[in-house]
């Protein structure tokens, strides 16, 4: 018989061998001895130890020395050393009835189902992993014991189809649906007994008769200690396992939902540690051995099998396959039902009800419950199946339990805070989670099963990081333990700051309570009439609080009162039960008597130490209560004192000692009210009158229990506010409070009003006489301003009308032919009068500025609109220096003053165009995270960059720029204050020799308007646009200007008709002799204005197009222009520029 044949028989034997055990106990009746209880539950704990222990500890001590121990030393010190905690956690989940990990901490964390769901998902999410490491183990033993590869690559699919048929046997078995399976525990303890025979058996056959023992001697034992990691390391991966100890789902399963009670935890404390230390005794020696035959030759976590296979002990190596395969099947028995309890319960059942057709969970169908858990244990398998294939067939399998272990240690936190702290919140546990959780995937499991490359990248670079800040040196402990120290500080700081609701208070405390069984069961038996205790057992428990007399008086008195029989052998009534709770209330108060009560009635006979011990419990909480309210009451500021209805002091803080100056004597317990009254009276306090009539009278009021609030002002000044309220079935409470400071004050304000009307009636008048007084100033300042206003219009108009007529005369002249000589001189004469144009406007603009007259217009605008024109009127100037403008039009909207951006971006273009001797000019915009940037860029002569802030200063102008062109150097003054006043942000960039880029910021307004359409600026401003017998008509005031205009536009082939008075232009129009354009100068020696006329001749002809000429650059005019669409040109005019809005106009 071949190898192949053997193993398969063997497993196959070994799956209906276990079957079999699992239906024999399934349908067995009767109690279980206690011994055999406890036995089978240490056994059942054993589960922890799976194909990781029995194979892959040996794998890695093989490499690294004792590192496999800590994962056992983890379990060990949470079951030696935390017997308080496990005691409680067990309780707690007994109580609650949880049926697994996301139960129990949505439980106590305010029944979430956030905090269910996302355990739910990710406990079922790590876990796969470490089922993958137990699908690997039964196919590398196996492919080893027959020889064959193949048998490897295919045994474990058939082995995890028998695996869900056996699990999901345990489900729904006689139509019980349970989360516990006696089937189940009793399968898991045979393999545990099983596995630790194998790893005893095989490793004394291994150390004693392969080796003969000499591996004890063996030098080897010093380099395993050499190779063995750091301790910090060690510590980690036992603090790890310690969690995974409490949280792994195998374990919660075994130790919490199968945990028989009794005495079985303090027998599996010793006897699981013990169990853990006997299966890893011959780890390190089978490590040294199987180092030394193989020497790497083949995976170090098959040498149990492989040193007995490889000398021929046959059997050891069979009994090795069988105690790994048991390993791996019962991880992967329990684990998958486990899962399919959590997955049903918390994803599947709820995901039916909400979104099915269910409406009502008494018609929900419980089969259904079976069948959900039965395809979750497939899907489950399935899915570590496909985990296996796709990232476990070349991982060490230690190096995948390590993964595992990681990332289910994440629960701990949320399960031992949970349990210890009652503020922990819901919203800590699940940002903790998150953060741990989030960081384990990012740090640990995605670089350590090779998902990312850990040479390089994000993710590499973030874990030498880590590595920096977390103590030790394994790289996978180091990130291990930061993502746990993460999410222990997120979830406690979360629940600092994120504190628990009110209703998440409340559950917390239900849950948390031990003894809310014992009050339920006090008060199922009361209200079912059912009593086993006798009325002496009631009168025994009574007589240590109440003494022997008082009981018998007590009792007597209930049995007249309640008409019962009270014989010590006689059956209890249920009247006096409540009764007896009700004498007990009056001295150890209602909760501890009824936690008396239900103890005695629980248990069916008394057990007077029991009963102090439960006593004990519940004084502590009473005392820590007592200690906070005599905390607050020490602590208010007001002086308290408590009298019985004997009206005797019996509480007190040491403000009322001191607000009253009583003596000693008279603060301590048990003093009368009478003498402390009499005291007071005798120092005058209550004013004058016979002492003992003053007393009794305060004695009245007090004994009437009524609400009472009077105020007592003292000889010495003092004031004190008494109260005094009745405390129903005690006495009275009286409260001082010393209020002189707030009596001072109230009196001080009183008599501070009076003198405050008295001034305020004499500030009224002066007041009024000063509010006047302003109003006149703010009259005639307002009137200086319209003066100032009308000052700088009228020295605009007067200053810039000559100027205008010089520029329109010169212009004539150089059109006509003349010599090269006159034409130079022609060039310069135009260059000096457009230099005094611009020292002019800039000298009007810094005036207005400075005097505040400048308004500012903010509002929405098309930048096209104003750059548009702008582009046509330099275009014309740009083309004379043979220089190429180019503008971009645009759709943007910008909040601005458009005149006053008018004038910024114009000096920009102003100073490219003189500033560039050859090349291009470019003027556009392009968005800048929420705002426009508009941009005039050249190719000129440039800034160097420590001058750039120079350019910026007044009348400085750079030597460079001297070279080119003559000016004030007042340009980028001006724009630099007109950009402060509009709060706008100036950039300049510059390279010498290679040209400028100034920059305005604007604030962008969402939404856009459609470009205008682009045109043809070179055929519209250039000088080849002819305008010949283009008939127009214009009208000025000034006889030089009309003498001057005309003769440049007759110049150009202009028909034009001259008229100088409004009424004129009028007469033309009413007698159809009017033109399609007119061109009209604001300023007119008449009561009708340009526009007004403009107007008046569009009543006449109403497709009549107009151009006005002014001086005047104020925000009402150009919006009269606007709202009558007439193009404006500003004085003086610049030939080019009109010629350019001739075109565009005509």
């Amino acid at each position: 018989m071949n190898n192949t044949l053997i193993v398969i028989i063997t497993l196959a034997s070994y799956l209906a061998m276990l079957m079999l055990i699992a239906r024999w106990f399934e349908n067995r009746q009767g109690p279980s001895r206690p011994w055999s209880q406890n036995l089978v539950y240490m056994l059942g704990l054993a589960v922890y130890c799976t194909s990781w222990t029995l194979l892959g500890s040996i794998g890695l001590a093989a490499s690294a020395g004792w590192a496999f121990l800590p994962i056992y030393v983890g379990p060990i010190l949470v079951f030696l050393l935390a017997k308080p905690f496990l005691r409680r956690y067990l309780e707690l989940a007994s109580d609650n009835n949880v049926t697994s990990l996301a139960d129990f901490l949505a439980s106590r964390f305010g029944r979430s189902r956030t905090i269910s769901l996302l355990v739910t998902l990710a406990v079922t999410f790590v876990s796969v992993p470490y089922l993958a490491l137990q699908v690997k183990a039964i196919d590398d033993t196996t492919a080893l014991m027959a020889g064959s590869a193949d048998l490897g690559q295919w045994i474990s699919l058939p082995v995890l189809f028998v695996m869900a048929l056996f699990a999901t046997s345990f489900i729904g078995r006689d139509g019980a649906v349970s989360a516990r399976s006696k089937g189940l525990l009793i399968t898991v303890a045979v393999e545990s007994g099983l596995k630790l025979l194998a790893a005893l058996i095989v490793g004394v056959g291994i150390v004693y008769f392969m080796n003969d023992g000499a591996v004890w001697q063996a030098p080897q034992w010093e380099v395993m200690t050499r190779a063995t990691p750091p301790l910090v390391d060690l510590a980690i991966i036992a603090i790890l396992a310690a969690a995974a100890a409490l949280c792994l789902p195998r374990q919660f399963h075994m130790m919490v939902l199968e945990h028989p009670g009794g005495k079985s935890l303090p027998i599996a404390r010793w006897m699981f540690p013990m169990y853990l230390l006997l299966i890893n005794l011959f780890v390190l020696p089978v490590a040294i051995i199987g180092n030394q035959q193989f020497g790497g030759s083949i995976s170090p976590d098959m040498y149990l099998l492989a040193i007995p296979a490889s000398q021929g002990y046959e059997f050891l190596a069979l009994l090795a396959l069988l105690g790994g395969f048991s390993a791996a099947t019962a991880m992967v028995l329990v684990t998958s039902f486990a899962l399919s309890t959590m997955i049903t319960n918390e994803i599947l059942i709820p995901a039916v009800l909400r979104f099915g057709k269910v409406s009502n969970i008494s018609k929900f169908d419980a089969r259904k419950v079976v069948l959900f858990r039965r395809l979750a244990v497939v899907m489950i398998l399935i899915a570590a199946y496909g985990a296996y294939q796709g990232l476990a067939q070349d991982r060490a399998l230690a190096q995948i339990g390590l993964v595992s272990f990681a990332g289910i240690a994440h629960f701990a936190p949320a399960l031992v805070l949970g349990v210890i702290w009652r503020d922990a919140s819901s919203n800590g546990v699940i940002l903790g989670l998150l953060a741990g959780l989030g960081s384990w995937v990012l740090l640990v499991m995605l670089p350590e099963l090779g998902f990312v490359d850990t040479s390089g990248g994000i993710i590499a670079t973030l874990r030498e990081e880590v590595f920096l800040i977390t103590p030790g040196y394994g790289t996978l402990a180091q990130a291990s333990l930061f993502s746990l120290t993460l999410n222990v500080l997120v979830t406690i700081g979360a629940s600092f700051l994120m504190a628990a609701s009110h209703e998440e208070h409340l559950q917390a405390t239900r849950f948390l309570n031990p003894l809310r069984e014992s009050q339920r069961n006090l008060e199922r038996l009361v209200d079912d009439g059912r009593v086993l205790v006798r009325v002496g057992d009631l009168r025994q428990l009574l007589e240590p609080y109440l003494g022997e007399e008082h009981t018998a008086r007590e009792f007597a008195e209930l049995a007249k009162r309640g008409g019962y029989n009270i014989d010590d052998d006689g059956q209890v009534p249920i009247k006096l039960i409540r009764d007896c709770e009700f004498l007990l209330s009056g001295i150890l108060g209602r909760a501890s008597a009824r936690l008396v009560m239900a103890m005695s009635l629980e248990r069916r006979r008394l057990d007077v130490d029991n009963i102090l011990a439960l006593l004990d419990d519940a004084s502590e909480a009473i005392q820590y209560s007592r200690a906070v309210l005599e905390a607050a009451i020490e602590n208010l500021v007001q002086g308290v004192g408590v009298f019985d209805e004997e009206l005797k002091l019996i509480c007190r803080n040491e403000r009322f000692h001191d607000l009253l100056l009583l003596p000693p004597h008279l603060t301590k317990m048990g003093t009368n009210l009478e003498d402390i009254l009499r005291h007071i009276a005798r120092r005058g306090e209550f004013g004058p009158g016979d002492v003992d009539d003053i007393v009794n009278q305060r004695l009245d009021a007090y004994r009437r229990m009524e609400d009472d609030v009077y105020i007592r002002e003292r000889p010495d000044g003092t004031v004190l506010e008494i109260l005094t309220r009745p405390i129903p079935g005690l006495g009275v409470v009286a409260s001082y409070h010393d209020i002189t400071e707030k009596v001072r004050a109230e009196r001080t304000l009183k008599l501070t009003n009076a003198i405050l009307e008295k001034k305020v009636l004499e500030r009224t008048q002066e007041l009024q006489a000063t509010n006047a007084a302003l109003r006149a100033a703010q009259r005639e300042a307002e009137r200086a301003n319209r003066s100032k206003t009308r000052f700088f219009a009228a020295a605009s108009h007067d200053l810039l009308q000559p100027l205008n007529a010089a520029r329109l005369f010169v212009s004539s002249l150089a059109d006509r032919e003349r010599g090269d000589e006159d034409k130079e001189l022609m060039q310069r004469a135009e260059a000096s009068l457009a230099a005094v144009d611009d020292l002019l406007n800039t000298l009007l603009d810094i005036t207005r500025l400075d005097a505040g007259v400048m308004p500012i217009n903010l509002r929405e605008v098309a930048l096209d609109e104003v750059l548009e024109p702008l582009a046509a009127e330099f275009r014309a100037l740009a083309e004379r220096k043979k220089l190429k403008l180019t503008y971009v039009p645009t759709s943007l909207m910008v909040r601005t003053d458009p005149k006053l951006l008018r004038r910024v971006v114009a000096n920009f273009l102003a100073n490219a165009v003189r500033y560039t001797e050859d090349g291009r000019i470019l003027l556009g915009c392009r968005r800048q995270q929420g705002r426009v940037v508009l941009q005039v860029g050249d190719t000129g002569i440039g800034i160097a960059p420590n001058r750039v802030s120079e350019v910026f200063m007044e009348f400085k102008r750079l030597e460079s720029a001297e070279k080119l062109a003559h000016g004030q150097g007042l340009g980028l003054a001006i724009v630099q204050r007109i950009a402060n006043s509009l709060n706008h942000e100036l950039k300049l960039a510059s390279i010498p020799g290679r040209g400028t880029m100034m920059s305005i910021l604007l604030p962008m307004v969402e939404k856009t308007i459609a470009p205008a359409p682009a045109m043809d600026l070179g055929r519209m401003s250039g000088p080849g646009r002819s305008l010949k017998n283009l008939p127009l008509i214009f009208i000025d005031d000034e006889p030089d200007i009309r003498k001057a205009l005309s003769g440049l536009l007759e110049r150009w082939g202009v028909k034009v008709q001259v008229c100088a008075t409004p009424q004129e232009v009028l007469s033309l129009f009413r007698n159809g002799k009017g033109t399609p354009l007119l061109v009209a100068d604001f300023f007119l020696s008449d009561p009708m204005d340009g526009l007004q006329l403009i107007a008046a001749c569009r009543a006449e002809m109403p497709a009549l197009k107009a151009l006005l000429i002014t001086a005047h650059r104020d925000d009402d005019v150009m919006q009269r222009a606007q709202d009558l669409h007439v193009t404006v040109i500003h004085k003086p005019v610049r030939p080019a520029a009109l010629r350019a809005a001739l075109s565009h106009v005509a």
